[in-house]
């Protein structure tokens, strides 16, 4: 089991999503590129996530808990636009 860290710098509603009793990274986390793995990418099943406000205005406020969730399904970004 992992722990991985990021900072939410804005809450707009999408990214993290929470929705019908998930939670998903999918739009902030996910990376087209391909040139760096991120936590989308590197999360299993059972790993956690922390998100954490940033000193951007739009955030929750430096160092504050935003959320935190535990990963239980790992769906490719295709299959989430199902």
């Amino acid at each position: 089991m992992k722990l991985y860290s990021y900072v939410v710098d804005h809450d707009y509603g999408l990214s993290p999503n929470p929705a019908d009793g998930f939670c998903t990274l999918v739009h902030c986390k996910y990376n087209k590129s391909g040139k760096r793995r991120n936590i989308v990418e590197m999360a299993k099943i059972g790993d956690w996530v922390l998100g954490t406000g940033g000193q951007n205005s739009a955030s929750a406020g430096n160092g504050k808990i935003v959320y935190i969730m535990r990963v239980d399904e790992t769906p490719s970004f295709l299959d989430f636009l199902k």
